[in-house]
């Protein structure tokens, strides 16, 4: 698995897809499966009330999944927050579960990738 993170409209995807070209072709990426905005799959969890434990289990499942069937994990998740505190409660426990969640997903990455203007910078692997 590969965790690729960063700010906002810095081009992860296409970073990631200059990486994996084979992800354009739909024959060639069958060898893939890529989680794009992992973020987002955060807050739509706890949107419906699931607490951290809950998404991390999910997600811990779509990784035994995608490895058992051989194939690569790419995710793809904007680091949010960046030191700002939001005023909204729920932005704050959103911002917070994305945090550890990342981090844990980070210790089981084969090589972690934080992308900065279109540019990666290889931060684990």
């Amino acid at each position: 698995m590969e965790l690729f993170i960063g700010g906002f409209a810095q081009n992860k995807l296409e970073y990631v897809k200059s990486l994996y070209p084979q992800l354009e072709s739909k024959e060639d990426s069958k060898n893939f499966r890529l989680i794009n905005d992992l973020h987002l799959f955060v807050r739509e969890r706890l949107k419906s009330g699931k607490c951290q434990e809950e998404i991390a289990a999910e997600i811990e499942k779509i990784i035994d999944d995608e490895e058992a069937c051989g194939k690569k994990l790419l995710i793809i998740s904007d680091e949010i927050g960046s030191g700002l505190v939001p005023l909204e409660k729920d932005d704050r426990a959103w911002r917070e579960v994305t945090g550890r969640l990342l981090c844990l997903l980070a210790k089981k990455a084969e090589r972690v990738t934080r992308i900065v203007c279109g540019i990666g910078q290889v931060i684990k692997g």
